[in-house]
């Protein structure tokens, strides 16, 4: 007989959740789902991590460690409930589970400018605290991964003078970003995808949300996700425009951008565009790369550095 359970509350009750009306499972990225099973309770939630990293333990491994540090450090994030590690986190259908506390407040958009610098604040500190090792499978934002791939990716659907548009710009990046000095304080571990919608505002305190995409990377990038806005003219409204301009200068408070960095902040906001038209094609059926990667060199060509 039925158990008159949802599959959501079966696995909260696997997790000895006695009470499975009050969690909150978050099925993770790749075109997942969330749901809430009682809208005005988040007492706990859950995620299982979809079919992207059935088999990159070492990520989800990462992700819950660095959790667990920051939380030490008296960072605002979510506390790890249950630390399901390697084989052991395989539950589900061969999806990893992890069990974590709620966070408190809404997300906000537009910031003011004092929230806005109030979370550059914030990244900032994340970047300076301590992170595990990682391990070969952990996502690395380097030039590979942001520019080299991409770029590859999109030209098979390019010909003649756009072909040789995309391979100048390309070049243009290239250089920018290749002229980081790599070192402990311009490169390491990253949120990735810092964007407005991945931040629960508790009146006046920002806590940073989702670090599925955490990884090894440009410290520069981490920024980017929070700048979409100079991707395109919604910068152009002077509401946003200050936003994104002072959750920069609270980064720089904390941590002063080198020159180089300086000089290729524009070009690594516009990099996430690059990283996400590939990782748009890998995943998202409604992306018709012959279509769609000619539009992202128009809008490159129209804001070439973000």
């Amino acid at each position: 007989m039925s158990s008159g359970l949802t599959p959501d509350e079966k696995l909260a009750t696997r997790f000895g959740l006695t009470d499975p009306e009050l969690v909150h499972v978050h099925t993770g990225y790749r075109g997942t789902r969330t749901s809430l099973l009682r809208d005005e309770v988040r007492s706990v939630y859950l995620r299982r991590y979809a079919d992207h990293w059935q088999h990159r333990p070492a990520q989800v491994t990462f992700e819950l460690r660095w959790l667990n540090l920051l939380v030490q450090q008296g960072q605002r994030v979510p506390t790890v409930v249950r630390t399901i590690e390697g084989e052991a986190a395989v539950v589900d259908g061969g999806l990893p589970v992890a069990v974590f506390t709620p966070v408190p407040g809404a997300p906000r958009y537009p910031l003011t400018p004092s929230e806005a610098a109030t979370l550059g604040v914030a990244l900032a500190d994340l970047h300076r605290a301590p992170a595990p090792s990682p391990g070969p499978e952990v996502f690395r934002y380097d030039l590979d991964t942001l520019l080299e791939a991409p770029l590859s990716f999109g030209l098979q659907f390019l010909q003649g003078a756009d072909a040789e548009a995309w391979a100048r710009l390309g070049a243009e990046w290239r250089a920018a970003v290749a002229a980081i000095p790599i070192n402990e304080t311009t490169f390491g571990a990253v949120h990735a995808d810092l964007h407005q919608w991945n931040v629960m505002w508790d009146g006046p305190v920002p806590y940073l949300l989702d670090f599925a995409l955490c990884g090894i990377g440009y410290r520069l990038y981490d920024l980017a996700g929070f700048l979409w806005p100079r991707r395109d003219d919604t910068a152009a409204d002077p509401a946003v425009a200050a936003m994104c301009d002072a959750f920069v200068e609270g980064y720089r408070s904390r941590r002063p951008l080198c020159a180089e960095e300086e000089a290729a902040l524009g070009v690594v906001v516009r990099l996430r565009d690059v990283w996400e038209m590939r990782d748009f094609a890998e995943w998202d059926e409604k992306f018709d790369a012959a279509r769609d990667v000619p539009g992202y060199l128009a809008r490159f060509q129209a804001f070439p550095t973000a």
